[in-house]
């Protein structure tokens, strides 16, 4: 039964204070999930970063995992939030091992499971970090202080729904052109419209355009959006032999997105 007698707090430095259930203790929290930058650092305490507000424009320099933090969460919320950084972790390993795994036909072949619902809450929770934070460029300059609006704080911690044609899209190039991969494993970028009113996120892996939409679409579709997959059931890639799995809580998950993925020098 729900304690109606509990106190209500909000931490100012909380980006969900307005739910006014947080804890006194502020806490750091990663850009990017820390179990995904070790992924990408293989095991080392560094990883190649640029273009952080901190950092000269277009310098790539090693940086601490321990360091890529900002204090934008209080405990409570950002220990509600550390259930989502699995899908976060599955993808990013299931996209490396298909990578890997890339023109290799003795490779066994595997099933990667990514629970989609989660992976969409991954992003949006690494999309409030950065804005929050400030530490990643959004145009119209800082959003230091501005909160996460209150349907976002909803789909993190209550469990609401993003509406219909909003939230993931997964693009891989254009059907027809082979698509190659590039040294950048990883980047983020938010996405802002014309009033600077942040409408996205998107986050690169491995090449792959994982595409957060947060606003209501226009019935032309955007460029961004074109041979997108909504809320795709799974990764194909011709060549190798590990695949991801989609798993939606919804009905309406979309064909799987297959396409030929040429590796470095290949």
């Amino acid at each position: 039964m729900e304690d109606r007698n509990k106190s209500k707090y909000a931490h100012p430095d909380c980006y969900a204070a307005e739910l006014e259930e947080c804890s006194t203790q502020i806490s750091k929290e990663h850009y990017v999930s820390n179990t995904v930058l070790r992924l990408i650092s293989l095991g080392e305490p560094c990883v190649l970063v640029r273009n952080l507000r901190f950092q000269s424009p277009e310098t790539l320099e090693p940086i601490g995992i321990s360091n890529l933090v900002a204090k934008v969460l209080c405990s409570k919320h950002n220990s509600d939030l550390s259930r989502f950084d699995c899908a976060g972790q599955s993808v990013f390993d299931g996209m490396d091992q298909i990578d890997s795994a890339a023109g290799k036909p003795d490779t066994l072949p595997a099933t990667i499971l990514v629970n989609g619902d989660d992976l969409e809450r991954w992003m949006l929770k690494t999309l409030c970090s950065c804005i929050f934070s400030r530490n990643i460029p959004v145009s119209g300059g800082s959003l230091k202080s501005i909160r996460p609006p209150k349907s976002w704080l909803s789909i993190l911690f209550d469990d609401g729904q993003f509406p219909p044609g909003q939230g993931l899209y997964v693009r891989a190039g254009t059907p027809g052109i082979v698509f190659s991969t590039e040294p950048s494993v990883l980047k983020v970028e938010v996405v802002s419209d014309v009033n600077d009113v942040v409408i996205g996120f998107t986050v690169w892996i491995f090449n792959f355009e994982f595409i957060l939409v947060l606003t209501s679409l226009p019935s032309n579709c955007p460029p961004t959006l074109e041979y997108a997959h909504h809320r795709p059931k799974g990764i194909v890639v011709h060549g190798s032999n590990i695949r991801i799995q989609i798993e939606w809580r919804t009905s309406d998950a979309g064909d799987e997105l297959e396409v030929r993925w040429m590796g470095p020098g290949g």
